[in-house]
Order: structure tokens, then sequence, then C-alpha cells
């Protein structure tokens, strides 16, 4: 194969125009990579002419077969070399002459980092009139991303013209790093859905072959990748393992593909965990155990079709993934997919209880709970499959064409032209920016909701952590949201986020948290205060300790200083009333579930076997209290009932560790942190009441809109939500801090349990109709109209 072919090929003939030339370079080949070369060569051929170019057609990472390529033209700059040991500098001079000859107009390289597409990028700078495409799948949560990268990453990107990425969480890295949006466009990482799918259909027609063939289980869970660290997949054998001890693996076995440095160590766990371990291929006989682990090797991709197939979920674990094709592979082919939030495809792919899951990749409770769904239950799998071919048909070659030739138009764009659509300013649109510490997993619904009803209006800005660590903050990026930087003073009693006063000074009306420990807040809200600027306070009206505390001085003075407030109840916005007359108050009644989820969790009052505790496992909640209260009803309950205790925090080794004491280890389930509705939806619909030990929060919202009663105590320093506490409608009270009478108030709501559950369905519909996500935001909206009223065309 002559590595010059294109040149000799390309020629225009007699009469013929010139097409521009693009080069796509990659560091090697695959098939990933054939995919979309081919599908953008065909869709391009009447404007462009498509070359292909790569460091090696040799590489250590994956070991891609080329069988069906030989033909193929395709540039290879450093023939024979393993690509990885290719550098900058080698890829540069190599790069530097091909371009010389190749007359290329414009070059798509596989980001700005490592070191070889930055050299490719680099060389074509230096030709002085080739313009730069950078592909990327890198996002927030991938790589380092300290202030100082960030910036270094930001330097580097300006060798670019364009950018093509994978989804929504790329494109709003790329915004962040400084690419204009009209020059930011996805699709970068998709499979030919095609070729998987009929392979699929193809592999299920001769399923029993199959499975002889390969030595596959009757049914199992798959996980396909590389073994190394970052896919984590450690997790998902100790989810296989809480399955397999708990009976709910329904007799699937858990089937790994791929080769990697972690394989001998995986092999370990499983023999040490007591499961049975087959090594694929080289076993003779077919598996015959319930529960087994089954090692597979790599597999090309025109096996890996047959795995997906005859597989009942696939379940990717990682740590951090830039995006994940492997997803795409499997919804291709049909089949339910289990994701880690961290990895780059999850919030463009998987739709949480359409098809699939996602779950924290430090939880293997979590993933345990979500595989037992999928496996126990055969017309949610297959509801699922179905679904999952659905939602990846929007994300197929034809979407990598797309973006691929929007992208070469825009790098050949001059940079003092922008598309008309960007360049022009609607003047009806408002600029609208809520500032807060950090995005909790339970408020992306509000701010999801938010940014669907102000299109184009609505802007997050947040930093990555909360005061107190037992706050899980999301890693999910969105298009509406901004990340800032937080810096903790005072050991984490007072916060200053950097880049907030610019940020919020250029905004047509603000919405920030009513908190006086947030130091930037006060410059902001004097700076605004000072230009007659509008500005929002939203939060907890009052100190915790309630509002006859003397701190409450400083958070009076901060709403005297803004336009606006929003409180979390009616009763907060009649207080403040009497107090800040004609000031614009409203209130937001605070939620975590919309509206159409708001119904009860349970169908039968046979199947409520369970109390439940969802919250934050730190002193203050008391969860402490609850254990000890449970241990002494197990007395007087029946041995099926069980405490389950969900949430992370400091006491929950402590809390184990209690249970055991007290002899009711076996009665006492510790899941940790599940923000997965349907799982959650589970486990309340097995719940005869829940319990709040401590002081209530939002959990009580939760509980009623799945129709279960709470128990909660009398005399404590409660959230705002108490209001939504009504004793014998919704909710018991015990005496605060009395394990005895929270036990004889357990044991009253177990031999009533009949009586709450006919009151269910009222409490969904109460929490629907004033305390659901799409209310919460309406206030939210109401408050911003007021202050600054939306333009009319």
């Amino acid at each position: 194969m002559s590595q010059d072919s294109h040149l000799a090929q390309t020629t225009p003939g007699p009469g013929k125009a010139k097409r521009p030339r693009v080069g796509v370079f990659w560091q090697c080949y695959g098939p990933y990579h054939w995919a979309r070369f081919d599908a953008f060569r065909e869709a391009a051929a009447e404007t462009y002419e498509i070359l292909a170019v790569e460091v090696s057609e040799i590489s250590s990472t994956y070991a891609w077969r080329r069988e069906g390529r030989e033909g193929a033209q395709i540039k290879i700059l450093a023939p024979g070399r393993v690509a990885e040991t290719c550098g900058a500098l080698t890829v540069f001079m190599a790069m530097r002459r091909w371009l010389e000859q190749a007359g290329v107009s414009v070059l798509f390289v596989p980001s700005y980092w490592p070191g070889y597409a930055l050299g490719a990028a680099l060389a074509a700078r230096k030709a002085g009139n080739i313009s730069v495409v950078v592909m990327t799948d890198s996002h927030h949560a991938s790589g380092v991303n300290t202030q100082l990268m960030l910036a270094v990453k930001s330097r580097l990107l300006r060798v670019a013209d364009a950018a093509f990425v994978a989804g929504s969480i790329h494109r709003a890295f790329m915004r962040r790093l400084g690419m204009p949006a009209d020059r930011i466009f996805d699709g970068y990482d998709i499979v030919d859905n095609a070729y998987f799918g009929h392979a699929a259909d193809a592999a299920r027609a001769k399923a029993d072959e199959w499975k002889r063939r390969l030595r596959l289980p009757e049914k199992y869970v798959l996980s396909l990748g590389r073994l190394v660290s970052k896919k984590n997949v450690e997790t998902i054998l100790a989810a296989y393992v809480r399955m397999v001890a708990t009976g709910t693996h329904q007799g699937h076995h858990l089937v790994i593909v791929g080769s990697g440095p972690e394989q001998d160590r995986l092999v370990a766990l499983a023999r040490s965990a007591k499961l049975s371990v087959k090594f694929g291929e080289q076993d003779e006989a077919p598996p015959v155990e319930s529960a087994a682990v089954h090692f597979h090797p790599f597999a090309q991709a025109d096996i890996t079709p047959v795995y997906y197939a005859l597989a009942r979920v696939f379940v990717l674990a990682s740590r951090t993934d830039e995006w994940g094709l492997v997803v795409n592979e499997a919804m291709a082919c049909g089949l339910p997919v289990v994701v880690s939030r961290r990895v780059g495809a999850a919030p463009d792919l998987v739709r949480p209880g359409e098809n699939g899951y996602q779950f924290y990749p430090d939880n293997p409770e979590e993933l345990a709970l979500c595989l037992q769904r999928i496996c126990a239950r055969d017309d949610l799998a297959a509801k699922m499959a179905k679904q999952a071919r659905v939602d990846i048909a929007d994300w197929s070659v034809d979407r990598f064409t797309r973006g691929a030739l929007a992208a070469t138009t825009a790098a050949l764009r001059p940079w003092d032209h922008r598309l008309e659509q960007a360049g022009a300013v609607d003047e009806t649109l408002r600029d609208v920016r809520v500032l807060q510490t950090c995005l909790p997993d339970y408020r992306v619904a509000v701010f999801g909701e938010a940014a669907r009803r102000l299109p184009k209006e609505f802007r997050l800005f947040s930093g990555p952590d909360y005061f107190t660590p037992d706050v899980r903050v999301t890693e999910d990026c969105h298009d509406w949201r901004s990340p800032l930087h937080n810096r903790f003073l005072l050991n984490r009693k007072s916060l200053w986020q950097e880049g907030a006063i610019k940020t919020m000074l250029s905004a047509d009306v603000v919405v920030m948290e009513l908190n006086p420990r947030i130091l930037s807040n006060w410059v902001i809200l004097a700076l605004r205060s000072a230009f007659g600027a509008p500005s929002v306070l939203w939060g907890h009206t009052w100190a915790r300790q309630g509002v006859e505390s003397p701190v409450n001085i400083l958070r009076l003075l901060m709403m005297r200083m803004a336009s606006g407030v929003l409180t979390y109840t009616h009763t907060q916005r009649r207080q403040l009333q009497k107090m800040l007359a004609g000031k614009a108050i409203f209130t937001a009644t605070n939620s975590l579930v919309s509206a159409r989820d708001c119904m009860p969790a349970s169908e039968r009052v046979s199947d409520l076997c369970r109390v439940i505790y969802v919250g934050r496992l730190n002193p203050s909640k008391k969860v402490k209290l609850l254990v000890e209260g449970f241990a002494r009803a197990c007395k007087k309950l029946p041995p099926e009932v069980e405490l389950c205790v969900v949430g992370e925090g400091s006491e929950r080794a402590g809390l184990a560790a209690l249970a055991q004491e007290l002899g009711i280890e076996n009665r006492v389930r510790l899941p940790g942190h599940i923000s997965n509705s349907a799982i959650l939806r589970d486990l309340y619909g097995g719940a005869f009441c829940s319990v709040s030990p401590g002081y209530v929060g939002l959990s009580c919202i939760q509980s009623f809109s799945f129709g279960v009663p709470l128990l909660v105590a009398d005399k404590e320093p409660h959230a705002p939500e108490i209001e939504a506490c009504e004793s014998g409608r919704n909710s018991v009270f015990f005496h605060a801090d009395d394990p005895d009478d929270l036990a004889r108030k357990l044991i009253s709501l177990w031999a009533d349990r009949e009586t709450w559950f006919e009151k269910r369905h009222e409490m969904s519909e109460d929490i629907a109709k004033h305390y659901s996500v799409e209310s919460m935001v309406g206030g939210l909206i109401a408050a911003v109209d007021a202050v600054c009223p939306p333009c009319r065309p």
C-alpha cells in the first residue's frame, strides 16, 4: 500500500473543480474511526475531499485487526512504530512534511493533548493557511482540571478554529475553555449502529450455537472493556457478590470481557468471595453453576455484538470516562445499560428508568439494586432494550457527518465572522443567573426545569463542593451550568466564590443564596444595589436556631439590600411581609420530585415490611437513635420487618457497628447514597413508614410523594419542610431523643399500616399540588418576573 496514495489518486481531472481537502487524523485507526471516516467521506463527496492520516498502524492499547482495510488509502506518519511511542516532535515533523505535499485546507486532530495531537495541530498552524478542528470528548470530570490546568488547556485550545465534541457536557467544557458557541458541534463519539444492530440480531437467531462456541452462561450481566483501574470493574464485581449473597441475581452470571493489568486482581477478588471463576473459551464444559464470574479476553468488533446480544444488561462503572463508546454499542444491540454518572455519555444517552439507570461508581449497593431490578423483571428488561435502540438512533453516523461538516465550515470561516443567529442579540431575552454554593444531585431536577421554562435565559453558576462534605454534589454538567471555584475560609465556616463577582455583575437579574457566610454574595449585593440592578435572595429565611436567633440580624440586612426574597414556605413569606413592608417576597416550596412522579409506591399492604430513613448520616440527623429504637421495636415486630438506612456520612460505619452490637445486623440495611428515583421508589414501596429521628428536611417531601407516612421527632430545630407534616394526615410525632417512644410509635404504625395505606393517594396528590418541582420553579420565575419583568417582542 502506498502511503502517499492520496496524492496519486486525488488530482482533479480536466474540467473538474478542485475540492478543498480535509485531513482526519487519529493516533491509530480502528473500527470506530473507520466507521466515522467512511461516513464523512461519503457525505462530503460533493464538497470536500476527505483524507485519512494516522500516527501508526500499530497500537499497544488496542489490538485491532484491519481485515478488509488492506487497500484503504491512509497516510501513516510513522509506519512500523508503536503509535504510543511517537511524541509531539516526531508527529510535528512528519505531519508538517505531509501537509506540505497534501494541500490540506482543514485538519481534524484528536484533542489538544496528548503530545501527538498537539504536535499535529502545531504543524497545521506552522503551515499558516490550514484551519484546525479539535475532536474532543474531554469534560469537567475527566483529567486534571485545577484552575492552573484550566488556564493551560484554554491556552492550548487556541490552536483550534472549531471544536467537534462528543455531547452536551463536552460542549459546556469547551465553552468554559473559551471556544465560541457557534464554533462547537457535537456527534464526535458514535459507532456504526446499523452494524451492531444487524450483528446482534443475527447472533440472537443463533443464540444456542454462540453460547456453546464462546462457553457463555444461559443468563448473564455483561462488562466489556479494558481491565484498567479507571474502568472500576471491581465495583461491578462487588455488586454481583452482593446480589449472589442476597439471592437476587436470579441465576445470572457475570461475564467480564477484556484484557488488562487488573485481570489478576479481579480474579483474586472473585475467588475470595467464594465465587466460581471461569476463563471463557478455555473451559471445556458449559457452565452449570447458578452463579459464576467468567473472564473472556479482548474481543474484536466482529465478536463483540454477540456478547451484547446474549446478555441481560450491560454495565459500565468507570470512575471517569471521556465518553464510553461501549454504551453506544450496547444500546445499538438492544441492551439495557447501567452506567456510572462519571461516564461522559451518561447525560446524553442514559435515561434512568427508560433505557437503563445511572449510579455512583463508589456505591456497589446502588449498582446491585439497579441490576437486580432488571434481572428480576422480564417486562422491564424488554422495554428498556427496545427503548435503548430507539434512543441511540439519534447518535448515528449521520450525526457525526452533520457535526463534522458543520465544524469544517466553521473552521474555514474567518474569526471576525459569526453565524447570523449568534451575532444578533435577542432584545426580548433576559440574562437570568442563579448563583449557588454547589449543585447537589437532588437539585438537578429543579434547575433543569428552570432551564426548560426559561430557555436561553437561565444560567446556573456553582462550585464543586459544600460547606460540609456529607452533601452529595453531582458531577453532571449541563449546558445551563457553569462551574466556579469555591474557596472556603475559617475551617469551612465561610466561603468566597472566585469569579462570582465579575460573573454576576453583568446579569440582568441575579438569584443568590440567602446565606451570610458566603462573603462574595455580600459584595455582589452591595454593588448591584448601588447600580440599581435587581437581585433576589433565595434560601432559608431564618437560622437553624429559629426566628429569634440573633444571627438573623445579618440575614435581614442581606434581605433589605436585595430587590426580592424567595422563601421556602408560606409561613416564612407571611413573617417577612410584616418585617419588610414593600419588599417583593415570594415562595418556592422546597422540593425534589416532579408532579408526574408523585404517586404511591406501594400497591399491596402485604408488600409493607420495611422502615426507611433517607438522608445524611451525621450526628444532627440522630440516625443512631433510630437504630436503637428499631432494635427495641423488633421484639414486637415480625422478623421480616427490616430497617433500611439510605445515605452517606460520617456515622455510616458506626451505625453498622451499633446494629451488630444490638444483634440486629441481619435486619438493618445500609445501601449508601441512592439518587435513582426508580430504585428509591422500590425501597419506599416496601415501607410502612419512614422516619426522621433528628430534624426533618426534604426527606419528608420525598416520603409523602411516594405515599409513605413519616414518623418525626416533635422538638427539633426542623427545616422549613416541617410545614408539610400534619399529625394524623401524613405524620406521627414521637418524643425527641426518646428511643422507647420511637419504638412504641413504630409498633403502632405497623399495627395501623392498613389505615395509613388507604391515605397514600391523598399524600401523593398533596405533594404534587403544593410541593412539586414545577411548583418550586413557578415561585422562582414569579420572583424573577417581579424584579425584572420579561420583555415582550
